[in-house]
């Protein structure tokens, strides 16, 4: 990126150079029930980890009755992604009735299952008690999915009263239980800390919001960090009212947060995941612009895994508000489609250093055959009505052709690039093409 720009100063403060090749498995998906029972295709974007959450099965969907078990549902996920080569993680919530230490407080009735918030009736408020109800269940889950799920989410949004009413000792108790179940039958298990919120204020406002990361870094606090291998954090980034603009320069930030409470609790070496993310509703995205959403795609995940991530779970593939990346009347969407290619830039790349310029981020990748690719965009830049604006920049003459978010692929002439909101993947072969 010699002739790129005069002046490049650093942007990814916390990009770890020399990082292993991007592995297939840092692309997560989410998917609803339809995908499950074969009414909808399995994704056709390409991703590495499946993620169960809001795909019934929940612990009072598996176990609506004590001891009665409906392994239906989960064993197709478990099928379709042995049979698409996906890795599986699990999600813990949802409390079936009658476990539940509040059976009839409709304040968690998210899923007309009241009670579902909050803790088992045998275990007490300072983590003491028998636990057996909940110890059962991971149990019988665990020995069920052993050898098809490696990975083991404690909880979603515990932060949210609707998904957790319970106190801190027990969430912790619960942890180092199910911890010692999962992995006395499976050695290699892996448990991921529960998934809250990644900020304490609003992008680009200023005013402070309530804050996620301090519950998590209440549950570090209580113990909760001695049981779980890595943490999660979930890593919606929303546009801002009316214009729908957005900038990924809020990971950075975000992300040296949540390092400086792994820092503060003794354990900075502990992976970081984003076990669910995205644009998130379009009604907080604000913009239902496709080019945008593209733009999107591209730059969320160049960003995560610069800014350190280790997996970032998408949702959700067929959601029909949040994050969709496919349409039961169209098929896949543009912006599903850009998931495919940032994929395929990406998966096999070594990410070697990137750097903000003026208005242009560009990001290196290496290959181990000695090819180099360049990620670029300018997040100043906006795309309307099918129209996106771009600024010719000067590159360095390596750089060959450019592939686009689209699937298309341009020859470079007079060593300038158009560079706008969605990131261009340069090539300069080396021993070979990457594919």
């Amino acid at each position: 990126m010699r002739k790129l720009l005069l002046l490049c100063l650093p942007f990814f403060a916390l990009l770890v150079f020399g990082q292993e090749p991007v592995p297939p498995s840092f692309f997560g998906m989410h998917a609803h029930l339809l995908v499950a029972v074969r009414k909808q295709p399995w994704p056709s974007a390409p991703f590495g980890s499946l993620r169960l959450w809001d795909t019934t099965t929940k612990w009072f969907e598996l176990e609506p009755k004590p001891g009665q078990f409906k392994w239906y549902i989960l064993d197709q996920w478990l099928d379709l992604a042995e049979e698409h080569h996906e890795d599986v993680m699990y999600t813990f919530g949802g409390i079936p009735t009658w476990a539940s230490q509040a059976a009839n407080d409709a304040k968690c009735d998210k899923w007309n299952m009241p009670g579902s918030c909050h803790p088992p009736a045998d275990l007490q408020e300072d983590g003491s008690g028998s636990d057996q109800m909940w110890k059962d269940f991971v149990t019988a889950l665990a020995k069920h999915a052993h050898g098809r799920i490696k990975y083991w989410e404690v909880w979603n949004e515990p932060h949210n009263l609707f998904f957790w009413h319970g106190t801190m000792p027990q969430i912790v108790r619960m942890t180092e239980d199910m911890a010692a179940i999962v992995k006395s039958i499976d050695p290699g298990a892996v448990v991921v800390g529960p998934g809250t919120g990644w900020t304490n204020v609003l992008p680009n406002s200023g005013k402070p919001d309530w804050n996620p990361l301090f519950w998590t870094e209440a549950y570090l606090e209580a113990g909760g960090g001695k049981h779980i291998d890595a943490l999660s954090i979930h890593g919606y980034l929303h546009g801002e009212c009316p214009s729908g603009h957005y900038d990924v320069n809020d990971i950075t930030a975000r992300i040296e947060e949540v390092h400086k409470m792994l820092r503060k609790n003794g354990i900075p070496d502990m992976p970081i995941w984003s076990t669910e993310g995205s644009w998130g509703p379009v009604s907080k995205f604000c913009t239902t612009d496709t080019d945008m959403q593209i733009a999107f795609v591209g730059q969320y995940h160049i960003s995560l895994w610069a800014a350190g991530i280790k997996r970032a779970y998408w949702y959700a593939w067929n959601d029909h508000l949040t994050g969709v990346l496919w349409d039961d009347q169209t098929g896949i969407t543009p912006a599903g489609k850009a998931y495919g290619e940032v994929y395929r830039w990406m998966v096999g790349s070594t990410l070697t250093g990137c750097t903000k310029a003026k208005n242009q981020t560009s990001c290196t990748f290496t290959h181990p055959d000695g090819s180099q690719y360049l990620a670029i965009w300018d997040a100043t830049q906006t795309c309307s009505n099918g129209n996106c604006a771009t600024t010719p920049v000067k590159v360095d003459p390596q750089y060959v052709d450019y592939l686009d978010l689209a699937g298309g692929k341009t020859k470079i002439e007079k060593n300038t690039v158009p560079v706008g909101m969605k990131p261009i993947w340069l090539e300069a072969p080396g021993g070979g093409k990457h594919k």
